[in-house]
């Protein structure tokens, strides 16, 4: 995180609870959702994209870069705490990007690990992708989890067809 945020960008994020010094804070946070059974997490694997769509949240941050492999690495290894500990019945990975389809070789190896895993433990894996459904090969090889869900976003044809565009 040192490397990606400066000082003032991670004290912010600390003053609205994103990051959280000790075990006992963490568990305080936990309590407060809703259902503590279920561990959401989102990971944008890339803000690359096919499309350059002029309603994209992504705007013109479409870049080439993906996750680093640090990174995952250390979501795997706080995810695997969590599902070795019984802290959670479920955990739900939301994989977004630009477009993951693009980079789905970044996730796919830690998914199936996580995968593994939660079957190891008795824990349920659903895996959520937000996916422009243009590219769709990356995705046929998903055998490995209990849930599969895509978030494809549509609209009205003639709205739709006006304003999409194709990044070439």
């Amino acid at each position: 995180i040192d490397d990606a945020l400066s000082t003032e960008e991670q004290q912010t994020l600390r003053s609205f609870g994103f990051f959280l010094d000790d075990k006992e804070a963490e568990a305080q946070a936990r309590h407060s959702f809703s259902d503590s059974a279920r561990l959401s997490l989102s990971i944008e694997l890339s803000l690359d994209c096919n499309l350059r769509c002029p309603y994209c949240y992504q705007g013109n941050k479409h870049r080439g870069d993906t996750i680093k492999s640090e990174h995952l690495n250390q979501v795997k290894s706080w995810l695997i705490s969590k599902i070795t500990d019984g802290s959670y019945r479920e955990i739900v990975i939301k994989v977004l990007g630009g477009e993951p389809a693009l980079h789905w070789q970044v996730a796919d190896g830690f998914l199936r690990d996580i995968a593994s895993l939660c079957s190891q433990y008795d824990t349920r894996f659903v895996l959520m992708i937000d996916t422009n459904a243009t590219i769709i090969e990356p995705f046929k090889g998903i055998d490995y989890v209990e849930k599969l869900l895509f978030t494809i976003p549509l609209s009205h044809r003639s709205c739709h067809d006006e304003v999409r565009k194709d990044a070439a």
